[in-house]
């Protein structure tokens, strides 16, 4: 299907009828996309009806698919202009158009997902990284002298903490799990404000919650069965993306990084084995 020529015949279509705004509603659209280097002179503004600027922005995606760059820049107006606002009330978007639209964007191979995100490989300098802190520190915090919400409520005097409670004793999770007395609370409480976020843990107190969460593990099945979601979406996180080659300096062989690290080097056979 030829979408340039379509889009061209609405826009040519467009100009013939002379079109004005009065009684019938139109938009003003860009021949030439802003984001693409188009003006906003006369000759690359033409009034459409809701629906043809609708249609046009879907063709544009089309017309571009194949610049990477540029089709990113359609995706992002078109689902701007499928947004309701008080100017464009009556326009509609489907499940069916909706999901293609964003799996062309964040789904498999998506244009904003792994090696085709225009930051993979990227990192922010020092420089940028220190004005991004500042941005959040002071007046510039968008939270700035503003009062959380929850400031001095609990369940006993706020009824969403109250019914947010209640939701997560009925959780399967928590149903027939022991309420904390008040003293376990405060004395968890102090560990969490002095104990430099868990950073000055005794050796036994890292040995006894290694004990708790193994037994957790071997005797509580919805915790098993959360470990091992979170274990499978993990690795759907990192399947495909290619791991760093290094070398074992004993045995020679190459291999993944975390493989080679586990295996080889300080715990190679041929080291171990003194040859």
């Amino acid at each position: 299907m030829n979408y340039q020529k379509i889009y061209n015949n609405i826009i040519e279509n467009a100009k013939s009828q002379n079109r004005k705004r009065g009684l019938i509603y139109y938009e003003s659209h860009h021949i030439v996309p802003k984001s693409l280097g188009g003006s906003n002179k006369k000759e690359n503004l033409v009034l459409l009806t809701p629906k043809e600027h609708f249609i046009c922005h879907r063709l544009l995606i089309e017309i571009y698919k194949d610049d990477h760059k540029k089709y990113l820049s359609m995706l992002r107006a078109f689902v701007m202009l499928a947004s309701k606002n008080t100017h464009q009330k009556n326009r509609y978007i489907n499940s069916r158009m909706y999901e293609d639209i964003k799996n062309k964007m964040y789904g498999t191979n998506g244009i904003l997902t792994g090696s085709n995100s225009t930051f993979f490989g990227k990192s922010h300098n020092s420089e940028t990284r220190k004005k991004l802190s500042e941005k959040k520190k002071g007046e510039l915090n968008p939270q700035y002298n503003k009062t959380p919400w929850n400031k001095g409520k609990n369940k006993d005097n706020d009824i969403k903490i109250k019914e947010y409670s209640l939701k997560q004793k009925e959780h399967p999770y928590n149903k027939d799990r022991p309420e904390m007395s008040q003293e376990t609370r405060k004395k968890l409480s102090d560990i969490a404000k002095n104990n430099d976020l868990g950073k000055n843990k005794s050796d036994s107190h890292i040995k006894n919650i290694s004990k708790t969460m193994k037994n957790l593990v071997k005797t509580d099945p919805l915790y098993k069965q959360r470990l091992l979601e979170n274990s499978k979406k993990a690795a759907d996180v990192s399947r495909g993306v290619p791991k760093e080659k290094i070398k074992c300096p004993y045995c020679n062989k190459v291999g993944g990084k975390p493989a080679m690290k586990r295996f080889h080097f300080d715990n190679c056979k041929e080291k171990n084995s003194g040859t």
